[in-house]
């Protein structure tokens, strides 16, 4: 029998200004959480660094913040160059 996955969702949830984190992935419910208040290029940068921890959830914390760190820039620096935006609600 086929394990069923979790659909990945994403919350646009003003986080705490004290707080170092502009997003954050929660493994145990499959969601993002991220600061809507963000500048189209810093969310989507962010955006795609927290997908990077929702398609590796169990690799070690450190090596997978390097991970999702760098797949972040590169992910957000080519859907940015090819002209996707972020529209306005």
């Amino acid at each position: 029998m086929s394990k069923r996955k979790q659909k990945l969702r994403v919350h646009e949830t003003p986080l705490l200004e004290d707080h170092d984190a502009l997003g954050v992935y929660l493994p145990e419910t499959h969601e993002i959480h991220i600061d809507p208040r963000l500048k189209a290029r810093k969310y989507l940068t962010i955006l795609c660094h927290e997908l990077s921890h929702a398609l590796r959830p169990n690799m070690p914390e450190r090596a997978s913040e390097e991970w999702a760190e760098n797949a972040g820039e590169v992910l957000s620096a080519a859907i940015w160059g090819k002209g996707f935006r972020r529209l306005a609600k």
